[in-house]
């Protein structure tokens, strides 16, 4: 089949993992509601950012259903300016496609719907069952792949860089991860300009696992990191590219589900 990412891009390993019961359960909900609610062409944009922010993290799912029920409740009129939250939808695709502007190809927000009084309620039971969730396979599979990296010899200190595709997904992990483990630092697209130096030099000085979305490593070279562990696939080729040169000696890692719900973007690239 299509390999998992272009030629010419070397040294990485792909990591399984298997989602739980529950987390299944909420993605074949998800896509099931979609198909059945979803009306117009244009819909297909929140079907795909939906179904892109199910494969980074509930996390970032639960956030993305809730402003498209919020949308849907509140009517208003263009759905990307309510649906798109600095920390989901600013980040959408790496930050390398301008975000749409759909003015004019949206007539409004209940439009996309074919029953706005049941797409209403199938929402809000999804944001209940999402919330019900209990298993996190993929964050345990990225726990395991840490743990083990630091179990091997080196010569210097250990320094990780983990790369998410959502700031959500990134907040998430930071706040997740550091519970557990000291030396967790985080950047994203919101980050000010004096947290990203401060950060980058704790990092580079102290070591550790720095959890960060790809948009807010453009441009920054990582030349101290042994190991990117790439959370989420990319968008696109470019971002692909952006990801692999921040160290091109570094040894990659991708977390890949083995289920495939939804499809992993590993596999649609061009």
């Amino acid at each position: 089949g299509r390999p998992l990412i272009r030629a010419g891009i070397t040294n990485f390993n792909t990591i399984s993992y298997r989602r739980g019961e529950d987390e299944v359960k909420v993605l074949r909900c998800l896509i099931e509601t979609l198909e059945e609610l979803l009306a117009t062409p244009e819909a297909q944009f929140v079907k795909r950012t939906l179904l892109r922010l199910a494969s980074s993290s509930t996390y970032s799912l639960e956030r993305g259903v809730r402003s498209v029920r919020n949308t849907l409740a509140d009517a208003v009129s263009n759905i990307l300016a309510a649906t798109r939250p600095p920390s989901l939808f600013r980040e959408l695709n790496g930050g390398f496609e301008a975000v749409l502007n759909v003015d004019s190809n949206f007539t409004s927000a209940k439009s996309i719907w074919r029953d706005k009084s049941k797409a209403m309620t199938k929402l809000t039971e999804l944001i209940d069952l999402i919330e019900s969730v209990q298993t996190d396979k993929k964050r345990d599979a990225l726990v395991s792949l840490l743990q083990h990296l630091e179990e091997e010899p080196r010569r210097g200190q250990f320094n990780v860089s983990v790369l998410c595709s959502y700031s959500a997904t990134a907040s998430y992990l930071h706040t997740t991860l550091g519970e557990r483990r000291g030396k967790v630092w985080l950047l994203t697209g919101e980050s000010r300009p004096e947290e990203f130096t401060t950060v980058l030099k704790q990092f580079s000085d102290e070591g550790g696992v720095l959890i960060s979305t790809a948009v807010a490593l453009q441009g920054i070279e990582l030349q101290q990191v042994e190991s990117i562990i790439h959370y989420d696939p990319p968008s696109s080729e470019a971002e692909m590219y952006v990801r692999f040169t921040r160290n091109p000696v570094a040894t990659n890692y991708i977390l890949k589900d083995d289920q495939g719900v939804p499809p992993e973007n590993w596999h649609t690239m061009r």
